[in-house]
């Protein structure tokens, strides 16, 4: 229900038959709880966000505990988690976030920031001349975050199970 509760009160004078009226609010406390998801994810390199919500009467206040990648902070003022992690900051941090508002006991919520890395092709295929009647393959070596996915590609159009790190051809004619 709603936390604040109106109610109007009309006392009436028997003796001379008067009334008076007057209205009041009656605020209901409510114990903090975190609304939003308990994980999130963002890229090396690139600048992501991430917002905590929580209700409760009064407004609760945000805090994180845990180690966050470097180039990641935490507001508590905002609650928004936000940065751009650094080069060799890819992994998952288990961290958890408190909601406080002096009603009840805190809020904890258990919370997993993943930190991809993005793919990096690190070997590229090299072109190739065959005669007809002949295949050729080619292979690309990447890193990144597991699992990586290849597709390969003729003319901008996908080919058709050309999805591992090796293609080789039909043959040419």
């Amino acid at each position: 229900g709603s936390p604040t509760l109106s109610v109007t009160f009309t006392p009436t004078d028997t003796a001379n038959y008067t009334t008076a009226t007057a209205s009041i609010s009656i605020t209901i406390d409510q114990a903090p709880t975190i609304t939003s998801a308990n994980s999130a994810s963002l890229i090396v390199g690139s600048l992501g966000s991430f917002m905590v919500t929580a209700t409760g009467t009064p407004s609760p206040s945000l805090s994180e505990s845990g180690v966050l990648p470097d180039g990641v902070n935490f507001s508590a003022l905002t609650g928004i988690l936000s940065g751009s992690p650094t080069i060799g900051t890819a992994g998952i941090y288990p961290i958890s976030f408190t909601a406080t508002n002096g009603i009840a006991l805190d809020a904890t919520q258990a919370f997993t920031l993943t930190v991809n890395q993005p793919p990096t092709i690190t070997t590229q295929p090299l072109s190739q001349t065959v005669t007809a009647g002949q295949t050729a393959t080619f292979t690309v070596a990447a890193t990144g975050t597991s699992p990586l996915r290849y597709q390969w590609q003729a003319n901008g159009a996908d080919i058709q199970d050309a999805t591992s790190p090796i293609y080789t051809t039909a043959v040419t004619t």
